[in-house]
Order: C-alpha cells, then structure tokens, then sequence
C-alpha cells in the first residue's frame, strides 16, 4: 500500500510540472497573454491558471513586468 501512495505522488508532481512547462512555454510565445486566454487555450480552471502561475512566481520562474492590465510575464 505504501507503494502505491508513493508512485501517485510521483504521477502527481510529474502532471504539476507539465502544466508549469506549458504554462512557461505559452508565456514565452505570448507575454502578454491573460489569465482567461491561458485558461481557454490549457483547458484548465480558472483556479488551477491562478495556483501554477502563483507556483511559478514563488519559485522565481516567471516574474510580472507591468501593471495587471497592460504588463506583460518575463520568464526567469
């Protein structure tokens, strides 16, 4: 049983650091892409886009330039 809990953290964390990929990838190819653009093309909730990309900027990952409206994502 102890196993099995192990490998579905494994599977876990490796789904969380594809969707960090992605995410970073989607920023590089379009800086100024928005919350709901990044929903709608990953098909993730609105919820999930919000915990990654809040992952990503305590993890020093990627970092906001600019006001909330007219900024655009710098990757790090």
């Amino acid at each position: 049983n102890q196993t099995n809990q192990t490998d579905v953290k494994k599977e876990d964390n490796a789904t969380i650091d594809n969707w960090e990929k992605k995410i970073i990838e989607l920023l590089k190819s379009q800086p100024n892409v928005t919350t709901k653009e990044i929903v709608n093309t990953l098909k993730l909730t609105e919820n999930q886009v919000k915990y990654y990309v809040k992952k990503l900027k305590d993890d020093s990952k990627i970092k906001r330039v600019g006001t909330n409206r007219k900024g655009s994502w710098k990757i790090l």
